[in-house]
């Protein structure tokens, strides 16, 4: 059986074992053996851990994240099937009430429709007479008059 102190140190040995053993057996061996660990694998198996570790952070935060929208979007629905609710019944409610208004002096709403259109009548009669239409022509020409002067009145200096 050949010592493992005798690989390390013969040149023919080592040259002899294939390269893939040589590139990955005996660097562990020499680490183990002297003491001398590979800083630069450490490292490198160090930062691939932490990329891991900082994954798994993010997946977890990414899921949570989701988890909350969820939850956000499914309160949301639900309060705005409720809030369609408490509105069909409060119209219901309304619509209710005004039907038993309506119902119970049916006589009133008569009276109060014809008033409307007795009122919006004369409105009507009143301006579509040549008086009113003359007036509201005068009017129009003083208040053009007057802004006249003021366009002129504003260029002049005060002083």
């Amino acid at each position: 059986m050949v010592r493992i102190g005798h690989i390390l140190t013969n040149k023919d040995w080592q040259e002899n074992i294939v390269l893939d053993f040589k590139g990955a057996v005996i660097p562990a061996l020499q680490a183990i053996i002297k003491g001398k660990p590979n800083m630069a694998k450490l490292e490198h198996a160090h930062t691939l851990e932490r990329r891991e570790l900082g994954n798994m952070q993010k997946l977890a935060t990414n899921e949570e994240v989701k988890a909350i929208k969820s939850e956000i979007i499914q309160k949301r629905k639900e309060a705005t099937k409720s809030y369609k609710v408490d509105v069909g019944i409060l119209r219901a409610s309304i619509e209710r009430s005004i039907d038993n208004q309506e119902s119970k002096s049916q006589g009133e709403n008569k009276k109060s429709t014809s008033t409307r259109k007795a009122f919006s009548d004369r409105v009507k009669q009143a301006t579509s007479t040549d008086a009113f239409r003359t007036a509201t022509k005068a009017a129009k020409e003083q208040a053009q008059k007057e802004q006249e002067q003021t366009r002129d009145n504003s260029g002049r200096s005060k002083f």
